[in-house]
């Protein structure tokens, strides 16, 4: 019998049987079900004029960078999803493409995640429902985000664990050596995700040979995973993404002054913090205090998301209850999200891995169903229960909000692109706001101390109705996106009413324009995280009237 267990490591690890075996596959299709309907139901009830998505510029544009063959600066394998799944369509439609069929698989999964640790079909197919009812799990199904992906690699990382820790194969380490080299490729947890599995190798029956040789390959996996699209094989902690995940904490234990608080009132702002609060967190770095610091990150983090966060830390507790091989592979979907304790962070970063907890509980409250304590188990699990629902519900008329707002937003932005592009010709290019250009891919360029052929080509988009406080309060070189151009650009009004932009065009009137017959280069690659200076060809630098060319 297992330290870590009141039952024999395979008291549940039996294949079910007749009943057990049809319950199994009913709850896999209601779940599969469920998880397809899932787009559908949510776009009815909100109603969603478009995808949505906190950030759809973000992961729409790195798709159009990897189709232009550049380097992307976050997790490739979602905007590499949105690209298979565009079709004819626009960029933002495949990434909505890959976030519905991220959802359709959730169910399923944590179904399979909470039978493979013990859970019986009823447990767990009630984690897999209740896994789609949170709103940070369902929304991300209409979402331009990779969060309904990164929930899967959660649960397939636990289960594929879970099954090389029973019984190790070579079939089954190739699978789970795949899956932890696609881990950071999906997103920043994927680090840790794949140093849990190379540790569940480690554990695995073995000899000491036989587990080198295994770990050797899985942390080679990992390095190697880069290839997998197209990149060069490297240190997975060396590519800008997960470089995003470990510097904050490098800053945050290390550091007078972290990095990441060049940025801090306006990031904090957003994330609600208020300015008491923000004070307080500037005085507690001013006087280099780092026991506070970081408790005031864990208690800010909790605050944020506290009904996902109680998930979670309930799940590593109750995993302790399973077998050794079990309790191990459900830390393996659960460890990854601790650092988002210690550095800011929103409720999506900790709320991937709630599906898993759910399959914990299930599987954690399955032993004790029929046993002397199963009255207080089922009271406790009724309890919490009857609070995760509750705390659900009343929080999804909110998230619905901000999914409709979200939507409303991408469909102004897609009218906009419609309209410009149907009045872009070959060649040109944009400047100014990044995301009115999402729907228009132009290549974005960043003007140079002299204007010239790309400038001719070019649409300026500023944002509109911009107070002038907000303007004013800037240092340095004001953002292209938010000062309009001056003389000799003009205002072009696009037949388009509702778009927070203005658009300029240099002297518009002009019918022979300038430098007519240049092109952005054919080896520029755009980059729309980053913009440059677009080089055209062939060159021209006439200069524009009324302009002062030592300016």
């Amino acid at each position: 019998m297992s330290a870590f267990s009141d039952v024999p490591p395979d008291a549940s690890a039996r294949p079910p049987e007749g009943a057990s075996v049809r319950a199994c596959v009913a709850w896999t299709a209601v779940l599969a079900l469920a998880g397809i309907a899932l787009p559908q139901v949510l776009c009815a009830a909100v109603p969603l004029s478009a995808p949505a998505g906190l950030d759809p510029a973000l992961w729409g544009f790195a798709a159009l960078e990897m189709q232009a063959g550049t380097a992307p600066m976050v997790p490739p394998i979602y905007p590499l999803l949105a690209s298979l799944l565009q079709g004819s369509g626009d960029i933002v439609t495949g990434a909505a493409r890959a976030s519905a069929l991220a959802a359709a698989c959730t169910g399923p999964l944590v179904f399979a995640v909470a039978r493979a640790l013990g859970a019986r079909p009823w447990g767990a197919g009630l984690a897999g429902l209740l896994a789609l009812s949170l709103p940070r799990i369902g929304i991300p199904a209409v979402s331009v985000s990779p969060d309904a992906l990164t929930v899967d690699l959660f649960a397939a990382s636990v289960l594929v664990a879970v099954r090389f820790g029973e019984r190790p194969t070579w079939l089954r380490l190739a699978v789970l050596g795949a899956i932890a080299a696609l881990a950071p490729l999906i997103r920043e947890h994927g680090l840790l995700l794949s140093l849990g599995l190379a540790v569940v190798v480690v554990a695995a029956p073995g000899t000491w040979g036989v587990r080198a040789l295994r770990t050797g390959g899985v942390l080679a996996a990992v390095g190697v995973g880069p290839v997998l699209v197209g990149m060069e094989p490297t240190l997975p902690w060396a590519v800008p993404w997960v470089h995003r995940l470990v510097q904050p904490g490098v800053d945050l234990l290390h550091r007078d002054r972290p990095t990441y608080l060049g940025d801090l009132p306006e990031q904090f702002r957003l994330a609600g913090m208020s300015e008491r609060q923000r004070d307080l967190l500037l005085d507690l770095h001013t006087r280099r205090d780092r026991p506070q610091i970081v408790a005031f990150h864990c208690l800010w983090a909790l605050v944020q998301a506290p009904v996902y966060w109680a998930l979670v830390l309930g799940a590593l507790v109750a995993a302790v209850r399973l077998a050794r091989p079990r309790a191990l592979s459900a830390w393996v979907g659960l460890v990854p999200v601790l650092p988002a304790l210690g550095i800011w962070s929103a409720p999506r970063h900790v709320a991937v891995a709630a599906p898993v907890a759910l399959a914990v509980l299930a599987a954690w409250v399955a032993p004790h169903a029929g046993g002397a304590r199963s009255r207080r188990v089922r009271i406790l699990a009724g309890a919490g229960l009857v609070s995760l629902v509750a705390s659900t519900w009343t929080t999804w008329p909110d998230r619905a909000r901000d999914l409709g707002n979200e939507a409303d937003h991408l469909s102004k932005l897609a009218r906009f692109g419609r309209s410009l592009c149907a009045l872009a010709r070959p060649g040109d290019v944009g400047i100014g706001v990044a995301e009115a250009f999402l729907f228009c891919p132009l290549p974005l360029h960043v003007p140079g101390e002299r204007y010239g052929a790309a400038e001719w080509h070019a649409w300026w988009v500023v944002y509109s109705d911009l107070p002038e406080a907000s303007v004013d309060r800037l240092s340095g070189p004001r953002p292209l996106s938010l000062v309009p151009p001056e003389p000799p650009w003009a205002v072009l009004e696009l037949p388009i009413a509702g778009v927070p932009f203005t658009t300029y065009r240099l002297v518009p009137w002009m019918r022979d324009r300038p430098c007519a017959e240049s092109r952005p280069d054919p080896g520029f690659r755009p980059r729309y995280s980053n913009p440059t200076t677009v080089p055209m060809t062939p060159p021209c630098s006439m200069e524009f009237p009324g302009r002062d060319p030592n300016r």
